[in-house]
Parts: C-alpha cells; sequence; structure tokens
C-alpha cells in the first residue's frame, strides 16, 4: 500500500513540471518554425520587453521580447515593429531588405552596453525611431551595403552614431538628433557615394560629419551644426579628392574650431549656409573649382581662410554676405589666405595670397 501511495504521489508531482516543459517546447518550436516559414505576403513582426514570460510568436498578441529575435524571424520586405521600452541588445545583424521601426524615437531605446548596436549589411533597409545610446565599442550604427535610409532617430553617448567604413552609396540620413557622442555623429570612410544627409541636428560632438576616402556625390542639406569641434571636416588625402559635393541651406553655429573644413576637395558647391559664431567658419585647403556662393558670415572670429599648395589651385567667392565688411556698397571683399611654395631642396614657405568676393551682399540672406 506504501508503494502505491508513493508512486501516486511521485506522478502528481511530474505532472505539472511536463506540462511546463511542453509549452516550453512548443514555444521553442513556434519560433523556430515562424523563421522557417517563408511568408507569402509581407508581415510586421512585433517586438515588445514587457512580454517577460511568453509565449513568442512575434504577434501583436504575443510578441517577441527582443529586437534581435525579431530580426532573425523577418524575410525581406517585413516590419519589425518595437514598442516602447529599453533594450539592451547588441551586434543586431541585418541580414534581410526590412523596415526596422521603433514606435517612438524618444522612448524605444537600445542599449549597446558599451558595444557597437546595429550592423545593416543588405540593401532596401530602413532605420526608424530608436534612440541608440551607449555604443562606445565602434559605433551604434555600422553600414556596408547600398539603398539604406536612416531616419528620425536619436543617436547620443556612443563613440561614433553612424559609420560608413566600406563602399556604400545611395544612402539618405535624415531627421536625426545626433549628439554628445565621443567622435563623430557621422563618419563616412571610403569611396562612399550618392549619400543625402539632410535635416539633422548635431549638437555637442568632436566632429558632426567626417568624411574621408575620395567620395563623390553627396548631399549634406539643411542641417543644424551647434556647439561642435567642427561641424563637417571633409578630406580624401591619398585617396584623391573628394568631389561633387553640395553643402546647401546649412546652419554652422558655435565651432569650437572650424564650421566647415575642406581638405583635398573640388569641384563643389557651397551655398546659402549660415556660419555664426565660430571660431573659424570655413577653412580649406588642397582646394580647387569649388563655388562658395550666397552664405552668411556673422560673428565668427575668423570668417574664412585657406591654404593652397599650388597657384593653380582657385575656389571662387560669390555674393556673400560679411557682417565686417561695408553695408551699403557692394566693394569686392578680399579674402586673406596662403599659397605654400616648395624649394628645390626639400624646404617649404608659405606666401600671402588672396581670394576676392567681387560682389558681396550688402545684407544677410534670410
Amino acid at each position: 500500500m506504501k508503494n502505491q501511495m508513493m508512486i501516486i504521489f511521485i506522478v502528481f508531482l511530474l505532472i505539472p513540471i511536463s506540462s511546463t516543459a511542453l509549452e516550453h517546447a512548443q514555444n521553442q518550436n513556434n519560433i523556430q518554425n515562424y523563421q522557417r516559414t517563408i511568408p507569402l505576403e509581407p508581415r510586421i513582426i512585433y517586438v515588445d520587453d514587457d512580454n517577460i514570460n511568453g509565449p513568442w510568436y512575434g504577434t501583436i498578441e504575443y510578441p517577441f521580447k527582443l529586437i534581435r529575435m525579431g530580426l532573425g524571424a523577418a524575410f525581406d520586405g517585413d516590419i519589425v515593429y518595437v514598442f516602447e521600452g529599453t533594450y539592451e541588445e547588441c551586434y543586431l545583424d541585418v541580414y534581410n531588405q526590412i523596415t526596422i521601426q521603433g514606435e517612438n524615437p524618444s522612448n524605444t531605446i537600445v542599449d549597446g552596453k558599451g558595444y557597437s548596436i546595429i550592423y545593416i549589411r543588405k540593401p532596401n533597409v530602413v532605420l526608424t525611431g530608436f534612440t541608440f545610446r551607449n555604443a562606445i565599442e565602434y559605433s551604434a550604427i555600422w553600414m556596408d551595403s547600398h539603398h539604406i535610409t536612416i531616419n528620425n532617430n536619436i543617436i547620443t553617448e556612443c563613440t561614433r552614431g553612424i559609420f560608413a567604413p566600406l563602399i556604400s552609396d545611395n544612402i539618405t540620413i535624415s531627421n536625426n538628433v545626433i549628439y554628445n557622442n565621443q567622435e563623430e555623429g557621422i563618419k563616412m570612410y571610403s569611396d562612399n557615394n550618392y549619400f543625402t544627409i539632410s535635416n539633422n541636428t548635431f549638437i555637442d560632438n568632436p566632429s558632426g560629419i567626417k568624411i574621408s576616402g575620395g567620395n563623390h556625390h553627396i548631399i549634406i542639406e539643411n542641417n543644424i551644426f551647434q556647439n561642435n569641434k567642427y561641424g563637417v571636416l571633409i578630406g580624401a588625402g591619398n585617396r584623391g579628392y573628394a568631389q561633387c559635393f553640395s553643402i546647401t541651406n546649412n546652419i554652422f553655429e558655435e565651432s569650437n574650431n572650424t564650421g566647415l573644413c575642406l581638405d583635398f576637395t573640388s569641384n563643389s558647391l557651397i551655398s546659402q549656409n549660415t556660419f555664426k559664431n565660430n571660431n573659424q567658419g570655413l577653412f580649406f585647403k588642397k582646394a580647387n573649382g569649388n563655388q562658395i556662393t550666397k552664405n552668411n558670415f556673422i560673428g565668427n572670429n575668423e570668417h574664412v581662410t585657406f591654404r593652397y599648395y599650388e597657384k593653380r589651385e582657385r575656389c571662387y567667392f560669390r555674393q556673400n554676405y560679411w557682417d565686417n565688411w561695408f553695408k551699403f556698397l557692394p566693394i569686392p571683399k578680399p579674402i586673406k589666405g596662403f599659397v605654400r611654395f616648395y624649394n628645390w631642396w626639400g624646404g617649404y614657405y608659405d606666401r600671402l595670397w588672396y581670394n576676392i568676393d567681387w560682389f558681396p551682399a550688402i545684407k544677410p540672406y534670410e
């Protein structure tokens, strides 16, 4: 009798354990099936960190609890929709052509815990609606593909905000707030082409945007650069000239060093920008064929200076407003810089040189 009672008692204890284990196995099986089954139509996959205990099916009733789970379940054309919350995740790889959408950029927070957060490795990706923070290892967002859109995000307390280290093209970066990062808000390197960077705000970064590596056809327009060391720093060096940039309708304000610095930059348009209260508004060297037109230079310690490395280098100033020049007559405005000459024995010396804005504006542009 005692043996029979003992057997009944043991069976009674095992029933809930087996039921829980079975439910967990079913949940895992559902996740795996969700990942493996290729959908006939694009889906919305939901993520919510409030769903702590599951089940996790990626549906609005039973969302995944991690962004990583949503990305792993997605196929081309899907939307991964992330509800408000704080997600401590890093090394998120995007291998599909998808949209990753946060519910609200102020309250949908991805904390990298000191590591890089997201790697975009496929084209036709949209990333929108997040705060990215605490990516100290390298950058919050790393991309090496094309036709990528990054908009309506907040990026802060990272080493770099957005990094394009390899050849990328047809990239749109717009309506983001990028502030208080350790190095660059956006860094581009190695022959990136056809970028549009517009309507962003860069505050308290060593460089708002830093571009190097022989990039071509970059549009930088309608951005605000405030209280950075450099607003925009462009150079190419040994990889040749950066060419065919359009830098228009931006505000460069209170830069500790320079609002816009052009190094090895040619055949570019700098127009309708406002350079205000910077240590130095515009500096360029090793630059040729750039058009600098209809900009406002107001309250800078030094509006513009330059250094040519060959006498045949030339940039062209037209119809800019200078707050330290004549207000009633369009008298030509001299712009002081230097040309560097090299001796036959390898030395060099700098000689004073002038550009001329022949028809400066007599009042600032609106």
